[in-house]
């Protein structure tokens, strides 16, 4: 999805490069880069060959390290292990799940033996949540935030499961 975002964006200020010419009669942006290069050319031309060279270079350098550093922290960012590759939190979140769609199901047929219709007694994404904050709190976990948000990333399976079984006791 950011990767898309990302070529979305480089095309558009690509058409918008297209139709620049178009509607400026006169560039400001070139006038201002030719200002800049021009600056920095009577710089260069101070120095003689190899000092300019060893500039050159070593921006170069710099600009190639720092370009490697950020893609370095982009690739490796998303690569943090689930919380269902963790063998000591595994059976206890699924534990966790278990109790939450147990309290589901408990919800719906309260909700049955009042005389509610099935998509009102399901409950909503909220309540999971609440859920399962309280089930973790029960337990006395100390989750990350991250693993709290892989856990809430349960709840549509939890519903899901819950109304499956609401179905059933129509």
């Amino acid at each position: 999805m950011k990767v898309s975002i990302f070529f979305a964006f480089v095309i558009f200020m690509f058409v918008l490069n297209l139709f620049s010419p178009c509607t400026c009669k006169k560039d400001y942006g070139k006038e201002w880069v030719k200002d800049k290069l021009s600056l920095v050319n009577s710089k260069l031309g101070k120095y003689d060959k190899k000092k300019k060279i060893a500039l050159i270079s070593g921006a170069a350098i710099g600009a190639l390290a720092l370009i490697s550093l950020i893609g370095g922290i982009y690739i490796t960012k998303g690569r943090k292990s689930s919380i269902w590759h963790n063998s000591e939190l595994n059976d206890t979140l699924y534990d966790v799940v278990l109790e939450t769609v147990n309290q589901g199901n408990t919800d719906v047929k309260f909700a049955f033996q009042r005389g509610v219709k099935l998509d009102d007694a399901v409950p909503s994404e909220a309540t999971f949540k609440k859920y399962l904050k309280q089930n973790i709190k029960d337990r006395n976990l100390n989750l990350t935030w991250q693993q709290e948000q892989e856990l809430y990333g349960m709840i549509p399976y939890i519903r899901f499961n819950v109304e499956r079984l609401a179905a059933f006791l129509r």
